[in-house]
């Protein structure tokens, strides 16, 4: 996914739930998640650090996925959440195509985990995107997160 050259550099977001919608019904969200989710509402928006990198040469940008990911994932999570981030780009430039950008992988310890460590994969499924203006563009990426607990030692 490409982005426009004004969004290169580092910024400071502030991401929140706006909607609660379930056109299937609020059964097809589980037990107790809708309530949930309506509680979240009026939870304070989560505040992180996102990064986006000009490629040498070109007119657009593209997001720092490792950094913007474990970026969101400390400010949901706690700051020491993340583990390890990186996966098919670990050790990669960001320009790299022969680099898989489209999975990542994380090993994180959420706080309220009581010390658990996962392995979570994202892997991207589906782009879209749009300049609308010369200052607008709209975006969305469609994502697959596989989440396993990682065995412990100490018990189950």
């Amino acid at each position: 996914l490409y982005y426009p050259l004004w969004f290169d550099g580092e910024w400071a977001v502030k991401s929140g739930l706006s909607a609660v919608v379930a056109p299937l019904g609020q059964q097809m969200f589980g037990s107790g998640a809708y309530k949930r989710a309506l509680e979240e509402l009026n939870a304070p928006p989560l505040a992180y650090r996102a990064r986006w990198l000009k490629a040498p040469g070109e007119r657009s940008c593209i997001s720092d996925r490792p950094y913007n990911v474990a970026s969101i994932s400390r400010a949901a999570m706690g700051p020491e959440a993340v583990l390890s981030s990186g996966g098919g780009r670990s050790g990669a430039s960001p320009f790299d195509q022969s680099a898989p950008a489209d999975v990542l992988e994380l090993r994180i310890a959420p706080a309220a985990a009581g010390g658990r460590v996962f392995r979570c994969i994202v892997e991207v499924t589906g782009r879209v995107s749009r300049e609308t203006s010369p200052r607008d563009f709209e975006c969305a990426e469609f994502v697959r997160q596989t989440v396993v607990p990682e065995r412990s030692n100490s018990g189950p």
